[in-house]
This record gives structure tokens, C-alpha cells and sequence, in this order.
């Protein structure tokens, strides 16, 4: 009887211990079966946005779970999280405010900051062959003037803008755009771009050159830091395509995209840095890489183009059999200037 005693003690403690089923335990707590967020989806720089998070259970149940929830906000710079749920509006612009709780994710919410009384003015610009990066955009009204340049998707945004507004697009290459309108609500302004000249035809093979050759870099290896890069350039009327076939190169997703406007040539080579993906990465040697990134602009023909880079070199050492760079590289400026030579 005394062993048969224990041993139905020892079962209910197990049951207890894991939050069993049971009259001797608790039950155990449910897990939400989704999860999401509400609140303000505009506010004005200075205020404070209150959100709510409210977790759904499988029983159709549902419950506030707004201090135990994860909040964050991206892009950042726009509001500052001060409280569970709670974000102080730093800066006029446009933010997704998001929460997790217990493995779920709420689909993210958009917040648009804007002072009282203004608005947001987007669009993007375009030319014959499609959208344009790297368009200069100012927007002069009578609270002053805003400037800001297109992404690589050719999309532009303005935000605090009333009033009479005049919009200015300039981009080399191209006649400048200059247009007048009122703003009184959110509004949408696309640009269209024209340029009177005929587009240099550069697609083809070329060799890609440009370098880090400051003292920063002095211990490098020459092959890190001197870069003669094989490159293969497709075209769609001004639109160009970058892609570099070293055998040594790596793999890129972010790519490498470029635009000739008459004679007038600009390059951006893109860089990812929460995934470390360079649109241009080498790896001459299995310890040594090399990730840069930046923008070209200039000049030249069908056989040849010259001019200058505003970009960086980061030089990363990894084990032989790491897979992509890791670490914190050493970075330095890339040489101001680069040259495209067909081959």
C-alpha cells in the first residue's frame, strides 16, 4: 500500500509540475492564435500615438495585451517608442508600427506624421523607359522649401506640404521639370522626364575599374583594394543593368543598375546592410572579401566612360569555409573617381 501510495503521489506532482490537465493542477495557459494592433493613423510631430494590442485565442476569445506585446517601428527616426504602445512623434514623415506577442506578428500599421494643416505629396518620375533613381525633387511652397531625391523605384515623398506648391525635377541628362499646383489633401504628382538627346548605346562587355588606394588601406591586399571587374551592361533604352562576371564574384540580389541620358552616365551599386548583400561583392581568396558600394555619374562614349564615385570598400576576413562575409569590416572610402572601358 506505502508503494502504491507514492507512486500516485509522484503522478500528480508530474501533473502539477506540467501545468496538467487535472483538478490537482491549473489549466495551462492558451496561445493566442493571432494577434493585432490599433491606433492613430495619422498624428502630428510632438504628439504621443497610443496603440493597442489585442491578441485572438482559438476559442474566439480575445484579450488586451498591450504591455506584454513587442513594439517597434520602421522605418526609424520618425517616431520614438516611449511605453508599450506608446510612440512619441519625433519628425514629420511616414513610419509602420508594429508588436509581437508570444509568436505572433500583427500585420504592421502604416503612420503618416505630418504637422497640422499640411499633407503629403508623393509620386514618382519616369521617362520613356520607365522609372528614374536618383531624381532631385524640390517642392517650394510658402512654408518654404523640401527637397529629397527618388529611390530606386523612381519614388519621391514630401511630407507637410499646404498651399500653392511648386514642384522642380532635374536629373543629368534630362530637361528639367518644373510644375505649379495646390495641395489641399494627401496628393499624388507623378513627373515625366524628356531629354532631347539620343542615348549612347553601351551594351556589351566592359571592364569596370575603381579603387581604394588612401592610406586607410594601405594593408590591404592589392587585390582587395584595386578592382578590374568584367562586366556585362544590358540595356532598355536608358535604362541600364549591371552585372559583374568575375569568377570570383558573388552572388548579388540587391544588383547594380544604371541610367545614360545622351551622353550623361550614372551607376548605383546597391548595398543591403541587414543582409550583408553588396552589389558588388568579391571574394578573390577564401579568407579575404570585398563588399562596395556607391554611386557613379559621368561621361563619355560608346567605347568609353569616365568620371566620379562616391562610394566605400569593406574588406572582411572570414574563416575559408564561411559562406557570405562576416563580422564588422574594415571600410574605406573608395577613390573619387572609376572608369568603364569596352572590351
Amino acid at each position: 500500500m506505502r508503494a502504491r501510495l507514492i507512486v500516485v503521489a509522484a503522478f500528480v506532482v508530474g501533473l502539477v509540475a506540467c501545468g496538467g490537465d487535472s483538478k490537482f493542477g491549473p489549466n495551462p495557459t492558451p496561445l493566442p492564435t493571432g494577434l493585432t494592433i490599433s491606433g492613430p493613423t495619422q498624428v502630428a510631430p510632438g504628439e504621443t500615438a497610443r496603440f493597442t494590442a489585442t491578441a485572438r485565442f482559438g476559442d474566439g476569445s480575445t484579450k488586451d495585451v498591450t504591455l506584454g506585446a513587442t513594439w517597434s517601428a520602421f522605418p526609424a527616426g520618425v517616431v520614438r517608442l516611449t511605453n508599450p504602445g506608446q510612440f512619441e512623434v519625433v519628425a514629420a514623415g511616414e513610419t509602420r508600427v508594429q508588436a509581437s506577442y508570444i509568436r505572433q506578428f500583427a500585420p504592421p500599421q502604416t503612420v503618416l506624421a505630418v504637422p497640422p494643416g499640411t499633407f503629403k505629396l508623393s509620386g514618382a518620375v519616369t521617362d520613356a523607359s520607365g522609372v528614374i533613381e536618383g531624381v532631385v525633387l524640390e517642392a517650394r511652397s510658402g512654408g518654404g522649401a523640401k527637397t529629397t531625391t527618388t529611390a530606386r523605384d523612381g519614388k519621391y515623398a514630401f511630407y507637410g506640404v499646404a498651399g500653392a506648391v511648386e514642384l522642380l525635377a532635374s536629373a543629368r541628362g534630362y530637361d528639367p521639370a518644373d510644375v505649379t499646383f495646390t495641395v489641399s489633401e494627401h496628393t499624388v504628382r507623378n513627373v515625366s522626364l524628356t531629354t532631347t538627346a539620343t542615348p549612347l548605346t553601351l551594351a556589351g562587355t566592359w571592364t569596370f575599374s575603381l579603387s581604394a588606394s588612401s592610406p586607410c588601406s594601405d594593408s590591404w591586399p592589392e587585390a582587395i583594394r584595386r578592382l578590374e571587374e568584367p562586366t556585362q551592361i544590358s540595356q532598355d533604352g536608358t535604362r541600364l543593368t549591371f552585372r559583374f562576371t568575375a569568377p570570383t564574384v558573388q552572388q548579388s540580389f540587391v544588383g547594380s543598375f544604371g541610367r545614360i541620358a545622351g551622353t550623361e552616365f550614372s551607376l548605383t551599386i546597391n548595398f543591403d546592410d541587414y543582409y550583408l548583400d553588396y552589389g558588388l561583392l568579391e571574394r578573390p581568396n577564401p579568407t579575404d572579401w570585398v563588399g562596395v558600394f556607391g554611386t557613379a555619374e559621368g561621361t563619355g562614349s560608346e567605347s568609353a566612360i569616365s568620371g566620379t564615385f562616391n562610394g566605400r570598400f569593406d574588406y572582411y576576413i572570414t574563416a575559408a569555409n564561411a559562406r557570405f562575409p562576416q563580422g564588422v569590416p574594415k571600410g574605406c572610402a573608395a577613390d573619387s573617381s572609376f572608369t568603364l572601358k569596352r572590351q
